[in-house]
């Protein structure tokens, strides 16, 4: 494998753990030059790029690297030593490459999608590792991000369009039912939806049932309304969306927003604690025409 090949998988990587399309890395590249380069993400950076070239690293070797560059003279020397025959090695056996097969992919490069037999879903749909999706139904070209957590009751679905996305560590809770329309892309990680609440419950000294314990309740101060999502909406990492909630088509939501309640209006743009720019410059300067 020579440096281009190897700089090239190590992008794809970068990409993913980072879930940056856009992420510019060189042999010069150090943690300094990319903000979401933590200590936190160098480390799933580097189980990453073990599990993808079949090596391991001591932590010596981690310590002394300066930027991408050594990292990859130090991924090289690994290959060079103990793979050169074009196959994967493993402990206990060594399997032939086969660049069709989940054998030679990382786990970020898997599809996981047959572990849900229930789930209903279109073509073409991804499923990342950890992700959890109960009562779940996709259209085509979803792709949902590792360790997303979506579900519902059995009364109610969490339907989601073609051609969306969740992000890594989003969290969809559907017991009332949501409706998520085409080219959707809910980022993560933070970024949660929920159609319950039981602040009412909490406030009014409600006894909580759990699946163990079902007591009669008087008067319950539960409270549940679904939420619908339109066409063309970008939410960012770390939102929360409140029951009831509906956002027509071309609506952006800047990280960090709490959107409360009501309708959001088409090609609004929606940030901080619920400001709205309604018929947003914005949102519309976005688009490749004009609306």
């Amino acid at each position: 494998m020579n440096k281009e090949q190897t700089l090239n998988e190590i992008i794809e990587i970068f990409k993913d753990i980072l879930d940056m399309e856009d992420v510019q890395i060189t042999e010069q590249t150090t943690s300094n030059d990319i903000d979401e380069w933590d200590s936190l993400t160098h480390i799933q950076l580097i189980v990453a790029i073990e599990n993808h070239f079949k090596i391991k690293f001591s932590s010596m070797e981690i310590h002394e690297w300066k930027n991408v560059g050594e990292m990859m003279l130090s991924i090289d020397a690994k290959l060079q030593s103990g793979n050169s025959s074009g196959t994967v090695v493993s402990e206990e056996k060594t399997v032939p490459e086969n660049k069709n097969s989940n054998i030679k992919k990382p786990s970020y490069r898997r599809n996981f999608i047959t572990n849900f037999s229930d789930l209903i879903h279109g073509d073409h749909c991804f499923v990342s590792e950890g992700a959890t999706l109960t009562n779940v139904e996709l259209g085509d070209a979803v792709w949902v991000n590792k360790f997303a957590t979506i579900y519902s009751s059995s009364q109610n679905k969490v339907k989601i369009g073609s051609n969306s996305f969740v992000g890594p560590y989003v969290w969809i809770e559907g017991h009332a039912g949501i409706e998520i329309g085409n080219f959707v892309h809910i980022a993560g990680p933070g970024t949660c939806m929920y159609t319950h609440s039981g602040i009412k419950m909490a406030l009014n000294s409600e006894i909580l049932g759990n699946p163990d314990y079902d007591p009669k309740n008087e008067v319950s101060n539960y409270f549940e309304v679904p939420i619908k999502i339109g066409n063309n909406v970008w939410i960012g990492p770390n939102c929360s969306i409140s029951p009831g909630v509906v956002i027509n088509d071309f609506v952006v939501i800047m990280p960090n927003t709490t959107v409360k309640s009501g309708v959001i209006e088409s090609y609004s743009l929606v940030k901080g604690d619920y400001e709205i720019e309604k018929n947003s410059s914005f949102v519309k300067s976005l688009l490749n025409k004009k609306s």
